[in-house]
């Protein structure tokens, strides 16, 4: 063996897993490790494969076992070794690149736009203005007691809360919308002005706030053109309350009654009559969200979560359908949705387990029309709020698991760019990932020293692991040896005489 070839192998032994260590994404290195380590196994056994082939009269299972045994006991030990001092290395560069990525200053500074006086800033909501809130309740404030807040101008808690009647309505946390709490309704006026809200204490002194802001979903409507009719229910009434939490839409044809919709099979759907005469019908099921517009004039509807043209309204409930089965499939129980209600972005939301039942939900920001990916977090630990303030305009409440860092950044599919609520911070959207993955080291770094019982890894303590790995293994290996050489040698075993095999003659056969 010549000592190319040599330096050849320890190349892949230390330089490879090295590569895995330092490049590799945090979720794939361990496989990838793993697969290497066992590579030459696999290397192994195809050519044992390919030796029975080209020769199965040779072929002995017995024989490759203990070839395979033979080269293992020699060979494993150096090869695993070999390959953990790799990935430690691997791991000591990854390290160090990213804390020189986090103290360099940026390339260029950030700066916002300067808006021109002329061009009023947009409004600012919480939610879809063109999906109208369930119920007419739209998320207004989570904060402390006492904080100021305002509702329709007035002082709430300056002023005497009435309550109207025992009214409670079931609303999602206004941050998180999988959670549901008893919310109780109250009005309070000043004399001139009034209002109505209502409030829930999420936590120990934490407040949510809904403000009464449009009607409720009408229980039976017309299209603008009153070609279609429209209807919404909660279920039965048990209790009190109805047993659906959210409505259930049907949509039919106003002239002669043929059912085009009926929304029983979904955990929400309802329909919403637009400014300009259309319909939205928003679905939702397993956090899936679809969108269909409808044009009741045209009596053509068109899919907002995917790009194509629109179809004859007769094909909505097969449409409705494939999306249904679509959010049914096993192969998507880990993936959510949200489509804009103008049909210009979509956000893929993709669940992640960090650790033991704590999940977060990684954004992936695309263009519907054309497909284009703008943001993508997958696998990343960053968890997403998606909602679209305006139109073309993408909004994601963002907190790394790891490091606690929390930013509110908005996405202008208009003008690439992407601007951090409360901050200077803005720039070109290709560089998101960046200053988010900056940031949250930033955050990380200090954090963790201030926890209590958790210290850095630093080089030299990956250092000292691998030193009493290799110590480990080398004792055993000592031992191993030790035992095998030192074992004495069972003593002879003591045979007694076989006697001579009967013979018979031809014919002869004992009875």
């Amino acid at each position: 063996m010549t000592s190319v070839s040599i330096l050849a192998q320890i190349g892949l032994a230390l330089g490879v897993p090295a590569l895995i260590g330092s490049f590799a994404p945090r979720r794939w290195r361990v496989l990838l490790l793993i697969l290497w380590i066992l590579a030459p196994l696999f290397v192994l056994l195809a050519m044992a494969g390919v030796e029975a082939v080209q020769r199965p009269a040779e072929a002995d299972a017995g024989k490759l076992f203990f070839g395979l045994m033979l080269i293992g006991s020699l060979l494993a030990l150096p090869w695993l070794l070999a390959c953990l001092a790799g990935f430690g290395v691997g791991v000591m560069l990854r390290g160090r690149r990213l804390k020189e990525k986090v103290a360099a200053p940026p390339a260029t500074p950030s700066v916002t736009p300067a808006r021109p006086p002329s061009t009023p800033a947009p409004a600012r909501v919480p939610f879809n203005a063109m999906l109208q809130p369930p119920s007419g309740w739209r998320a207004a404030h989570i904060g402390f007691e006492r904080d100021g807040l305002l509702i329709d101008g007035l002082d709430v808690w300056a002023l005497p809360w009435r309550p109207e009647g025992d009214r409670r309505v079931s609303l999602a946390h206004p941050a998180y919308p999988a959670q549901m709490h008893d919310f109780t309704v109250y009005a309070v006026d000043d004399g001139k002005t009034a209002t109505r809200f209502a409030v829930a204490e999420l936590s120990n002194g934490v407040w949510g706030f809904y403000r009464w802001a449009v009607p409720a979903d009408a229980a039976e409507g017309l299209s603008a053109d009153g070609s279609l009719r429209y209807t919404h229910g909660h279920g039965e009434l048990v209790d009190g309350r109805y047993d659906a939490v959210a409505p259930t839409a049907t949509l039919s044809d106003a002239a002669t009654g043929a059912p085009l919709f009926d929304g029983r099979d979904w955990a929400s759907s309802r329909v919403v009559p637009q400014e300009d005469g259309a319909l939205l019908l928003v679905l939702d099921q397993k956090s899936r969200q679809t969108l269909f517009r409808i044009d009741p004039a045209r009596r053509q509807f068109r899919d907002l979560a995917r790009p194509g043209p629109e179809r004859p309204l007769a094909e909505l409930a097969e449409a409705a359908a494939a999306e249904l089965r679509d959010a049914l499939d096993e192969a998507n129980q880990y993936h959510s949705r949200r489509v804009a209600p103008d049909g210009s972005l979509l956000v893929e939301l993709e669940a992640v387990e960090w650790f033991n039942s704590h999940w977060v939900q990684t954004p992936r920001v695309a263009e519907i029309a054309t497909g284009r990916v703008l943001l993508d977090l997958w696998g990343s630990d960053w968890d997403a709020i998606a909602d679209f303030p305006r139109a073309h305009v993408v909004r994601l409440a963002l907190e790394s698991y790891r490091s606690r860092a929390c930013f509110t950044v908005e996405i202008d599919l208009a003008t690439g760019m992407y601007t951090v609520e409360g901050s200077p911070h803005s720039g070109p959207v290709q560089a998101l990932p960046a200053f988010l993955e900056r940031e949250s080291e930033a955050a990380y770094a200090v954090r963790v020293p201030s926890t209590p019982g958790i210290a850095r890894s630093t080089p030299r303590s990956y250092g000292v692991a691998a030193l009493i790995l290799i110590g480990t293994l080398a004792a055993i290996a000592v031992a191993s040896y030790l035992t095998i050489r030192l074992t004495p040698a069972p003593p002879p075993q003591k045979l007694d005489s076989v006697p001579a095999m009967p013979r018979f003659d031809k014919g002869e056969y004992p009875r």
